[in-house]
């Protein structure tokens, strides 16, 4: 055999053990034994970092209690900014399951001399709450200024802030109803003095085809330094079919006029629109003797044809103005 054949036998082995190699390396990475390995390694390398210590910032909601006769004046911080230290275990139930910390910050009258306080560092550190195994090291602001000043209470109506459009062939009917109407609301005197209502959270409900009832949030910004008796009300949105009534030549009520003058026109056209469940409550026989007629120019005698209807109703007069008229001097 030649040392050129001899060297392509060679070749030829050492590419098949390579291939069988490979071939190892592959059903060990498709092994379970692999993945097995894999998983204690991670599993190892998380149990050992969280064991060590770490210190973090945590968000931790304020509270501040203040004697009964007192009330806070100016806004104050929803949150604190908590510098904490402690493992990587502690910290993680802290920031995440840890629905209990709070700083609950109680205060006194003895405390409270003038109207206003500020609350230092230590005090704020001390009424940190519920942090297991967690060492407080800082906060962040390191103090806070209060103000105060005498409690008062005051009911205040409720105003739906909601925007509703219907699909066609269909109506709002009527102004959206809410429940309670009215709410108590209590805090700083002077502040509760400039509160005269509470909206509701703006919504926005398009092509809308049903009546519907749903619970709605305040708008409550004002819940640091207000007490609310309730942060939520029930809206009715009343939606009908659109129907209306039409009455045609109707006459023009009679004012006191002199025999010797008349309307023009004489007759017109109403059409009320409104909610068909609405418009099936009117009673027709009663409508002409509720049409007025409002006096609008002296100069000229111009009237318009006025009809009291609640305000879920559509009312068009055609035409909507009439003219009295001395008949002595009027020519066609």
């Amino acid at each position: 055999m030649s040392d050129i054949e001899k060297n392509n036998s060679e070749k030829s082995k050492l590419e098949e053990i390579n291939k069988l190699e490979k071939k190892k390396d592959n059903k060990f990475y498709l092994s379970t034994s692999f993945y097995g390995a894999l998983f204690f390694s991670i599993a190892l390398w998380v149990y050992t970092i969280m064991n060590e210590e770490y210190q973090t910032v945590v968000v931790v909601p304020l509270k501040i209690e203040l004697p009964k006769d007192k009330a806070i004046e100016k806004n104050i911080p929803n949150n604190l900014n908590i510098m904490a230290k402690g493992t990587g275990w502690n910290l993680f139930n802290l920031i995440y399951f840890n629905n209990s910390k709070i700083c609950n910050i109680k205060l006194n009258n003895n405390e409270l001399t003038s109207g206003s306080y500020q609350i230092s560092r230590q005090e704020i550190i001390k009424s940190v709450e519920f942090f297991q195994n967690i060492e407080t090291r800082d906060v962040i602001p390191d103090f806070l200024d209060i103000y105060f000043g005498t409690i008062g209470s005051k009911t205040i109506p409720v105003i739906p802030n909601i925007e509703v459009s219907t699909i066609d062939n269909f109506i709002f009917s009527d102004s959206i109803q809410v429940t309670p109407k009215t709410i108590e609301i209590k805090g700083n005197k002077n502040i509760i003095d400039d509160i005269d209502f509470v909206y509701t959270k703006k919504i926005s409900l398009k092509d809308v085809s049903k009546s519907l009832k749903t619970d709605i949030d305040l708008e409550t910004e004002m819940s640091s330094v207000v007490e609310y008796s309730t942060k939520k009300v029930e809206v009715d949105i009343n939606i009908q079919q659109v129907g209306n009534i039409i009455l045609d030549n109707l006459k023009v009520p009679e004012l006191i006029f002199a025999s010797r003058e008349k309307t023009i026109p004489s007759n017109f056209k109403l059409v009320i629109t409104g909610g068909v469940n609405d418009i099936s409550k009117i009673n027709i026989n009663e409508i002409h003797s509720k049409i007025k007629l409002l006096k609008i120019n002296d100069f000229n005698n111009l009237y318009e044809l006025k009809l009291d209807l609640p305000n879920k109703f559509k009312i068009d007069f055609f035409p909507k103005f009439v003219k009295v008229i001395n008949t002595e001097n009027y020519v066609l």
